[in-house]
This record gives C-alpha cells, structure tokens and sequence, in this order.
C-alpha cells in the first residue's frame, strides 16, 4: 500500500511475488485486512520507539519542513528513527513545537499501554521525550532558533522539577507546609492569568508545579557548574548547507574584490534588459541612472551560472530549454 497498490488488490500482489519467488500462495488477504494490518503497523511504530527512547540514555532530535501544494510538512527525525512525517498548517515555531510535543505523548501513551510495556514493567512519560534530548538540529532559519529556545525551556522545566521532587522527599512535613504557602495567588495568576475561573483541583495542581519548581532550582543552583552542564545539555546543530552557502557566497565577493585590488579589467558585465539599455546611452543619461544600473548589474561565473540556470532548468517548463536542450544533446 505504501507503493500505491490498493487495498483490494494487495492479495494479487502477494500471489505475484510469491509465484516470483516458486512460492504457491493458497489463499489471499481482503481490502480490510490490508487496512488493519496498516493501522497496527503505525501502532506497532510508535510502540517500538516508545521502548527505544525508554532505553536510550539519551537522543537528539531535528526537525524542519516544506510545504507542497501549500501544504506544510513537517519532518521529525531524531537519532533512532525516523518518527513522523505529517501535514501542518504553518511552519511556525510554535506550530512545530506543539508537534513534537504531541508526538511525544502519543509515543508515551502508545508504548505506556501496550502489552509490551507491562510485560517489560516499564513506562514512558510525555517529558521524557525532552528530558533525554541533548540536541536539536535544524536550518538557521527564526522559526527554527525560536523552535529551540521553546525546548530549551521546556527541557530546563522538567529537568529542574525533577530536582524539586527529589528536593521535596526530604524535607519534614513543616518545612513543606511553610514552602507550599509561600506559593501566593499572584504567583498562580502569573502562569494560569485569570485564576478565579480554575477549581480548587487545578489551582493545587499549579501551586505544586511552581513548587517544584522553586525547589528545584534552588537545588540546581547548590550544584557545582559541571553538573549543572550537564543537566542542562541542549545543543544546536544548524544547517550545515547554509553554511556552505554563506562560506561560497563570500568567497564569490572576495574574488570580485581581486580584481580592483590587482587593477585587472573585471568580467564582462552581464545585465539585464532594462540596465543594459540604460547603459547604453551613456552621455546621454543621466549618470546617476547609469550607475545605479551598473550596481544593480552582476558579471562573472556565478552570474552566468545563474542565467544558464534560469535559461536550461526553468521551473517553467515551457519558458525554459530544458527540454530542448536535452533532445539536441541526445541527438
């Protein structure tokens, strides 16, 4: 199915391959069967990468997408498997840090309540998902950087709460009492806003929340700092093509530099249209036209590059050569 066979022809499928093969298949699948089997593949994916990020010490994860048909794709990778591929609305920071939050708890939750979870007496919480990532890698773009930062945050969160609970198991009953009271209604409001339309239950749950988190960070601070860095330890990885992008870009500048340094005669200007027609009327122009055409003008391989480009592999298929370029190479 996923090479565009359909369900209902899956069964042929099977008895072709298996006559490839010498094999003589006795009976066949239905249309149902095939989507079921499907189905629990997808379930079986996100149980199995529960279990693997339930065992590793650690991981990293990238994330980045495009968009087709102005349909945005988001693509999560991290360094066991490939998670999710899935459509979304925006390419926002925030839209892709509200993905990575959701597939992580359908990955806890999947693996969690699986057969295989009970049989092995382990579990997976949504927050381990950030709270054995030591890396994200993706492009230098702002939604990318804003993107980490919120994981920054929300990893620094966790890390630290769990400090504050550790922190809370070995205090006396008074000295909680005393912290848990120092949490005020105006510390509630800053994180929920309008507390007055929160129960009693969810108030208690914030005041906790801040507690741990109070404690916890006076515990992270009673840390030498080499252990603080490592709790901590959340790196960024950038686009290594921007990079290589950015070092060609300035390398083409410095060697149209050379030219005026060693008082050589630059490349033929290669201008468009409207600059070159400017620029023929030399005198007759007004100089500062004739200047701002000649600026606005590139010469040299990269700019010839560029036109062969646009001339031999035009997105448009019918303003480009492409086609007819390949036919006369053929020929």
């Amino acid at each position: 199915m996923k090479a565009s066979c359909a369900g209902d022809k899956i069964k042929y499928a099977i008895t072709a391959c298996g006559q490839a093969f010498g094999i003589k298949v006795a009976r066949g699948i239905s249309h149902c069967t095939a989507g079921r089997a499907k189905q629990e593949a997808g379930v079986y994916g996100l149980m199995q990468l529960g279990r693997e990020i339930s065992n590793a010490p650690a991981f990293g994860e990238s994330t980045d997408g495009t968009t087709h048909r102005k349909i945005t794709y988001e693509a999560r990778h991290i360094t066991l498997a490939v998670p999710k591929v899935a459509p979304a609305l925006d390419h926002t920071a925030q839209r892709q840090f509200k993905g990575s939050q959701q597939l992580a708890e359908k990955i806890s939750q999947t693996y969690s309540n699986s057969p295989l979870a009970t049989h092995e007496g382990q579990s997976m919480e949504t927050n381990d998902w950030i709270r054995k990532q030591v890396m994200q890698n993706m492009d230098h773009a702002a939604d990318g950087k804003k993107k980490f930062k919120l994981c920054q945050d929300w990893k620094e969160d966790v890390t630290h709460r769990d400090l504050g609970r550790e922190r809370m198991d070995v205090l006396s009953s008074a000295e909680l009492v005393t912290a848990i009271c120092s949490i005020s209604a105006d510390d509630i409001r800053q994180v929920a806003g309008d507390a007055t339309e929160l129960s009693l239950e969810e108030k208690s749950k914030i005041r906790l929340r801040l507690l741990e988190r109070q404690l916890g960070d006076i515990s992270f601070n009673e840390l030498p700092s080499t252990q603080q860095r490592l709790i901590d330890l959340f790196i960024f990885g950038g686009c290594c093509g921007h990079k290589n992008l950015n070092a060609f870009k300035y390398g083409v500048v410095a060697m149209g530099m050379k030219w005026e340094n060693m008082e050589l005669p630059p490349p033929v200007l290669l201008a468009n249209k409207a600059n070159d027609a400017v620029i023929k009327l030399g005198q007759n122009a007004d100089s500062a036209a004739v200047q701002r055409a000649m600026d606005s003008s590139a010469h040299g391989g990269i700019k010839l590059t560029a036109l062969a480009g646009a001339l031999f592999r035009h997105k448009n298929d019918d303003t480009g050569y492409q086609d007819r370029h390949r036919i006369f190479m053929a020929l």
